[in-house]
Parts: C-alpha cells; structure tokens; sequence
C-alpha cells in the first residue's frame, strides 16, 4: 500500500480557535484509508508565541494546545497517515492562524478627577494591548456618564468627560484580542466627580455693624455644601475667619447647602470697614474646592451732624460723640455753617420751678424767663429754688435785668425807716 489517506493534502473540519486566555482547540477532517486503516493525525505547531507545542500522532482528530500565551498568535496545521507498515502520510495543509483570548480586566481604578472629568484605569494584567484589533472599552453605566469613552483605546487608560459637578458615576470595562474577540465586561466601580468651585458670593444691605450674604452655587447641584470665609478685613475678629449659621465668625469652617445658608445678615462688624469674603465647596466624598473669587464690601460709617452745645456752639460729630462731648442735640445731616444752634439757659417759672430750655422755647412757656446763655436749673444751695431763678441783688422784676424800673425801686427805698420789706432786695 503506497497510497496516503485522502483527503490530501489534509485539512482543517475546525480551524484552530481559542478556547480560553491559554488554551486553543482544532479539529482535523476526518480522514478515510481503505487499504491500511485507522488513520492517524498529527498538529504540527508552526509559528507564533511561547508554549506552543505539536500533537503525538493520535487517533482523535480534535486537539487542544494548552499552556499559550494570552492575546498571543499561533498557526497550527495538520497531516495525516494510514497504517500501513509504512505509513503513508498526506501532504500537510495549509497554515492556520489564531490568537489566544485576552484577560478579562478586574476592575476600574481612577485617576485625576475633576468637577468634569474622571480619568479611568483598566487594572489587572492586559497582554499584548497594542496588537492588532486589541483594545480596551469603557463604559459608564450612569446616564451622562459615556462623554470622552465608549470607544476601543489601545492603553489601558481613557477619560469621562462632559460630566456634572459632584455627581457619582459608575463604570465597568471589557477588552478584546488583537482578533476583536471580545470579554465579558469587569465588575462596576464607582466616583463622584468634585464640586465646582463657587462663584464670588454676593454682598448686599450693609450698616455699620452687619452685612448680608448669598452663596453664588456656580452650576453645583442642590446637594452640595459651602463654607464661608472672610478672607481680609482689618477687624481682627473676623479676619480669616469662617461664617457659622448664625452670621458669626468661627474659627473652623461651618458646611451648609445653599439653600440652608439662603440670604444670611452678618453680624458684630465694625464700622466703616470693608470686608472680604469667598466660599469654597465640597462633593459628597468631602473633597473641598480652593476658595473662589472674592467680593468686598464695606459697613457704613456713622453718619454726621450738627452737634448743639448750652453756649449755642456747633460741632459736626458723630452722635455718640456729640453725647460724650455734652452736646444737648444732635441733627443728622445737619452743617454747623450757617449755626443752627441756640444758646440754652435757665428757664424760670413764675409758679415755680425750672426747667433748661433756649431762649425760644423758654418764651413759649406760660410764666417762663430766661435767665442767660449757660445757666442751668442747678439748686446748690438747696433751698427748693434753683441758684439761676434766686433774684440777684437789686433785681426787683427778679427777670435777670437790673434796668431802670429796678433803679426806681431803689431810688423809693431811701431814707426810708423801718426798711420796707420790699427794699431787702436791696440790702
């Protein structure tokens, strides 16, 4: 018998395929000898990467080459033989290529992260990533999530972008040999994507002991939380200090919503000083912005007037100044050029009594006499009448002018014994 089996050359019923990360599995045309049967096969390993090996002559027409390397190419082909003292084998045929699976990625790690990106690691190992078709493809199983991926890269690496500020999202990843034989996708890992950092806040209604506040959210959703800083002032107690719930400064950062903080009125400032304040932020992870742009604004001043004093003397003051210098009234807004103030004095009663009043007011008093530019109701002597209001000695109208009337009193009086008790004015 000098004839080989048929067919010849031998071919493949199942090209050589991968079965596993390792492993690749073929299966030869079943061969038909009359005259010397059973027919033998042998898998000759041709070419590719290491653990390739060939089949023992073997009776079975399928083989699986085991031990290869992941993503790796292998070409295998087969020949045939009969049983015949001297065997006659077919011619071999033709050259079968194929690659091993890749490795199924364990996971998704993360890396830089911003407000809007998030950048995203295959792990695990990943052979042969720059072959062929290989490739990794990511995929965010959060809406919104997919901006930047969904599409093969040949590293390990890719970047969301396009997301939300402070808002988790959740992605898996397959990969595929360099034949486009993709895996199943890697279990889910989850990130939250930072705050954006806040708008200047807004600064409004000041006075000159407080101000009002409102957090400006810059596009960050309802969730998110703000501090409060004020970052120059020249009043020590709230230089570089943060804002508390209650408009106060604190010395550690308070974190509220926007809408917790609302429009909050700051409290226990300085006069006529300005203030600086920003507002950072923080994701649902705590992880905190820098401060964003900073606003001022400054209390006002106390306002000026005319400050009146008993001698009908003017200053403009602040009118806690007006007091402490004596002032007896104060007019905001008021200039001291022309004078508006009028002398005050002793205002004595006919029935009685005193009161301090200028010498306007003191003429519309019924009974009132005005007893002279900085007199006051003072009673020294304490004897119920006031030291102003004790009729000065010749003074017989007792109205604090000694004028002709008195003169003509004092003219009766002479020569006149006993003393009349109307001349004791005079004595």
């Amino acid at each position: 018998d000098t004839t080989p089996p048929t067919p010849d050359p031998m071919t493949f019923a199942s090209a050589p395929a991968p079965t596993s990360t390792s492993a690749i599995a073929m299966t030869a045309t079943t061969a038909t000898d009359a005259q010397s049967p059973p027919v033998a096969y042998y898998f000759n390993f041709v070419s590719g990467g290491s653990g390739g090996n060939d089949s023992a002559w073997q009776g079975s027409t399928s083989y699986t080459d085991s031990g290869l390397a992941a993503n790796t190419s292998y070409t295998y082909r087969v020949k045939a033989r009969d049983s015949a003292s001297t065997p006659n084998e077919t011619t071999y045929s033709g050259n079968a290529t194929t690659a091993t699976w890749i490795q199924t990625p364990t996971g998704v790690s993360f890396g830089t992260v911003t407000a809007s990106t998030i950048g995203l690691q295959a792990t695990g190992t990943l052979t042969n990533l720059t072959v062929g078709t290989s490739g990794v493809y990511f995929d965010s199983t959060t809406v919104g999530g997919d901006g930047g991926i969904n599409e093969w890269v040949q590293v390990a690496t890719d970047t969301a972008t396009g997301l939300s500020p402070n808002t988790q999202y959740t992605f898996q990843v397959k990969a595929r040999n360099q034949n486009s034989v993709e895996t199943v996708y890697s279990a889910t890992a989850s990130k939250v994507t930072l705050a954006n950092v806040p708008a200047a806040p807004t600064l409004s209604n000041p006075s000159q002991t407080s101000m009002m506040l409102d957090v400006n959210a810059n596009g960050n959703p309802v969730g998110t939380q703000f501090a409060v800083q004020c970052t120059a002032t020249a009043d020590a107690a709230w230089n570089g200090k943060y804002v508390n719930a209650a408009g106060q400064p604190v010395a550690a950062a308070v974190w509220q919503t926007d809408a917790t903080w609302g429009t909050i009125t700051l409290q226990g400032m300085q006069a006529a000083t300005a203030y600086s304040f920003a507002v950072k932020a923080r994701n649902s992870d705590n992880l905190e912005t820098a401060l964003g742009p900073v606003a001022t604004l400054s209390t006002l001043d106390y306002p000026f007037g005319a400050c009146c004093f008993y001698d009908g003397s003017c200053d403009e003051l602040q009118q806690a100044a007006c007091t402490a210098a004596g002032g007896e009234g104060w007019t905001i807004d008021l200039a001291c050029e022309p004078n508006p103030c009028l002398p005050w004095g002793a205002c004595c009663l006919s029935a009685g009594g005193c009161v301090e009043a200028t010498q306007v007011d003191c003429g519309t008093i019924p009974g009132g006499t005005w007893h002279g530019m900085a007199t006051d109701c003072t009673d020294a002597d304490e004897n119920g009448t006031a030291d102003a209001c004790e009729c000065a000695l010749g003074d017989v109208e007792c109205d604090a002018d000694l004028d002709l009337a008195d003169f003509a009193s004092l003219q009766e009086c002479f020569g006149r014994l006993p003393l009349p008790p109307a001349c004791a004015i005079f004595d």
